[in-house]
């Protein structure tokens, strides 16, 4: 673009294209530096056809209802190069939770694309920060004024501004946009934890039993234990639990093979798995239980998580990653010959990105 541009164009107001003010509930976050490819149309580069991300990475939710969410553009003039466009977006979360703590005071340098109020034609879908991304500039929380909502507002950083005052994202017709916008937050594919067990609420189809899966140092291993059972439960009416309190047994385990059906996976396939899960809150010792992704049905390669007695609250567990053979086998495990009590294990769902 030329330091000084001309008009090329007329400027029209048109009943058909009466603007409003507002912005729809969702709007979607990415992390600028996730962003791996981005197409813009050939004829006007204000218009981004397609824009891909890294493996391993995804975009993000944001949601805000009425008038919680703002954005918009400033211009930035210049006496000796190009203008550019400071570009803004604030919200009002309420989430109040730890983690959500830590991910909105963590987030900087995002780029945002969230879909106007009005008309569902070319337009409708803006992205600010798309070059130079977006940082927090302010963020402020007073309990007692506006019912105790935080505000934060973000912003390009000084010498960053943007080329245009906002893209827009548009692929040939509203829904055909707005699956591809979506297809950036959840790229995968349909449920593959399809037999029916205790543990397979994410496909509806849960049932009291733990189909499945294979155990090596529980069951007929003294008064060791997997099984499922209906007393301590996060999702639906059964839950698996896997104990070796009253037998301490190193590598006391179930496991999968995540190559053989209904999972199927090869090589460079990418996946995501998600779970939830609790200690017992027995054990002498620490009590530590792992799961994995490993080479063998009892190996280690790939920490998903560790848990310890006093980890006796459900939590929520999600891994992505590359398929290798270092990957074959999903193992939750003992992993020593102490007294490490056992762990619960619910809701668990697998699939891989489209």
């Amino acid at each position: 673009m030329p330091c000084i541009d001309k008009i090329a164009a007329d400027i029209l107001n048109s009943c058909d294209t009466i603007p409003r003010s507002g912005f729809e509930t969702v709007a979607w976050a990415i992390n600028r530096d996730d962003i791996a490819t981005v197409t813009h149309d050939t004829t006007y580069d204000t218009l981004v056809e397609a824009i891909t991300l890294d493996p391993l990475t995804v975009g993000y939710n944001v949601t805000a209802v009425k008038k919680e969410m703002n954005a918009g553009f400033d211009l930035v003039k210049s006496d000796d190069i190009s203008d550019t466009y400071l570009n803004h977006f604030s919200f009002k979360p309420y989430e109040k939770s730890p983690a959500a703590i830590k991910n909105l005071d963590s987030m900087n340098d995002l780029v945002i694309i969230a879909q106007l109020k009005g008309f569902k034609t070319e337009g409708c879908f803006v992205i600010y920060g798309l070059e130079n991304g977006l940082y927090k500039t302010t963020g402020s929380q007073r309990q007692n004024d506006s019912h105790g909502l935080p505000i934060y507002e973000m912003q390009s950083q000084e010498g960053q501004g943007e080329r245009y005052s906002k893209f827009i994202f548009w692929d040939t017709d509203y829904a055909t946009s707005l699956a591809a916008i979506e297809l950036l937050v959840d790229p995968y594919g349909s449920e593959l934890n399809t037999t029916a067990s205790a543990i397979s609420d994410p496909n509806g189809n849960e049932t009291d039993g733990v189909a499945g899966w294979s155990e090596s140092g529980l069951n007929g291993t003294g008064d060791n234990e997997f099984s499922s059972q209906e007393t301590v439960v996060d999702e639906g009416d059964s839950a698996f639990k896997l104990s070796s309190h009253h037998t301490p047994t190193a590598d006391a385990r179930i496991h999968l093979d995540m190559q053989a059906a209904p999972f199927s996976f090869s090589n460079d396939d990418e996946g995501i798995i998600t779970f939830r899960c609790r200690h017992t809150g027995e054990g002498a010792n620490n009590g530590e239980w792992g799961a994995f992704l490993a080479s063998s049905n009892s190996g280690t390669n790939n920490e998903i998580v560790e848990l310890e007695k006093t980890d006796d609250e459900f939590i929520s567990v999600t891994f992505r990653w590359i398929h290798t053979a270092n990957h074959r086998y999903f193992v939750i495990k003992e992993n020593s010959t102490d007294n490490d009590g056992g762990i619960y294990i619910d809701n668990l769902s697998v699939k891989k990105r489209l």
